[in-house]
């Protein structure tokens, strides 16, 4: 169970995210797999919450060339949607998962000033998100 600080960052992430036509979410540098599958799992939360009205990319800048080949994350649903480029569109809103520094996700500066919603079960080490949902008992 959350507790209220918790309930209250989840409910204004989920504002942000229902308000946005364009999101973007982040596995950071050298993705595991709790990484990929919060972004692949998270990604299929929005698709059915959020239907097709929404663009969505799953992103990570490094290459996940064992995706491509079924090999470390080849049970992971949807991990063959994760990209290693960045969509044309700008987002309305990017969300990182498993980050313990949002530094990690290399996003580019043209996307300063673009809400950051952060997931995650590391504590924080550097700048925070602008809405954070950390739990390190996780």
């Amino acid at each position: 169970m959350f507790d209220k600080d918790m309930q209250k960052s989840f409910e204004n992430a989920l504002q942000k995210l229902d308000e946005s036509k364009h999101i973007l979410l982040v596995s950071p540098e050298n993705p595991d797999i709790d990484s990929i599958s919060c972004v692949c799992a998270f990604r299929a939360f929005l698709r059915e919450r959020l239907g097709t009205r929404v663009k969505i990319r799953a992103y990570c800048v490094d290459s996940l060339v064992s995706l491509k080949k079924n090999t470390l994350f080849s049970f992971i649903e949807g991990g063959n949607s994760v990209w290693k480029t960045l969509p044309l569109w700008r987002p309305d809103c990017i969300v990182i998962f498993d980050y313990g520094n949002i530094e990690r996700a290399r996003l580019p500066q043209k996307y300063d000033g673009i809400a950051i919603i952060g997931f995650d079960h590391h504590p924080r080490m550097g700048p925070a998100p602008d809405v954070e949902v950390v739990d390190e008992n996780l």
